[in-house]
């Protein structure tokens, strides 16, 4: 599952996200996050980037 992306734009439900994340790690799973900023055009992206651990 590694390289699985979430772009969202600003602003975004971070409880959601952290919820689905807290989820994953009650199956003996851990995320690392990263998070990347860019601006295309008129827009803020935040790209959430997920690695996975077992």
């Amino acid at each position: 599952m590694a390289g699985t992306v979430i772009n969202a734009s600003l602003p975004f439900d971070i409880q959601e996200i952290a919820s689905y994340i807290y989820n994953i790690n009650n199956k003996e799973f851990y995320a690392i996050l990263k998070f990347r900023i860019k601006k295309i055009r008129s827009n803020i992206i935040l790209f959430i980037f997920f690695e996975w651990k077992n």
